[in-house]
């Protein structure tokens, strides 16, 4: 589980970092 939320999570925070 923590390998699919680093691979999810980080992408994920890459475009809110992105958008915002």
């Amino acid at each position: 589980n923590a390998s699919c939320t680093t691979n999810c999570l980080a992408p994920f925070v890459k475009i809110l970092d992105e958008e915002f």
